[in-house]
């Protein structure tokens, strides 16, 4: 069936930033300021942008994705992500985006020669091995790191965070709102 374009903006306003607002707040007032930026899992761009905003002036940006989630290919979240690669580039930010599987050695190798980053938000492969291997190639690249979907709806999130959060390694923050059922977790490894 085909959709509408007052369908294809409803679906595409969802899919570019679904966070609930008042996680996303307090994710973004970590970034505040903070001068390098990973994110592993950009979908449409939409947070990796508000995360932009935030950065102080000529951050560097780095965003690597690979559209293979349920994500609507009608949409073009690959033209879209490009679309606000460019938008970030505009606001003074040097920008590098990795189109490919984030597991793969050779792109791990590659984002590592833009880091350190000061923040680094993994929100890929949502599979218990796929946040976990995420966390393995890129959370030693970060000063700070967020997950996505702490509290759901992805059980692999949901069971690597809570893993991660009892081995009592790190400094850890978790903001979860009433009835989001997402929720963003961070990891201090300052």
């Amino acid at each position: 069936m085909e959709r509408t374009i007052y369908d294809q903006i409803s679906v595409l306003i969802h899919f570019e930033c679904p966070q609930h607002k008042d996680e996303l707040a307090k994710m973004l007032a970590i970034v505040e300021g903070k001068k390098s930026l990973l994110e592993v899992g950009s979908n449409f761009g939409g947070t990796l942008m508000r995360m932009a905003t935030k950065l102080a002036p000529k951050s560097m940006v780095v965003s690597v994705d690979w559209p293979v989630d349920d994500t609507p290919k009608d949409l073009n979240p690959v033209g879209t992500l490009k679309v606000n690669c460019r938008r970030i580039a505009d606001l003074g930010h040097h920008v590098e985006l990795f189109i490919g599987d984030s597991h793969e050695q050779e792109m791990v190798e590659n984002v590592r020669k833009f880091g350190p980053y000061d923040f680094v938000f993994i929100d890929g492969d949502h599979s218990y091995e796929g946040v976990k291997a995420d966390w393995t190639n890129y959370g030693p690249m970060g000063k700070i790191i967020g997950f996505h979907d702490i509290a759901g709806p992805v059980e692999g999130c949901v069971k690597f965070w809570k893993e991660l959060k009892d081995a009592k390694m790190f400094n850890t923050e978790e903001f979860v709102s009433p009835n989001s059922g997402m929720g963003i977790g961070i990891v201090y490894r300052e």
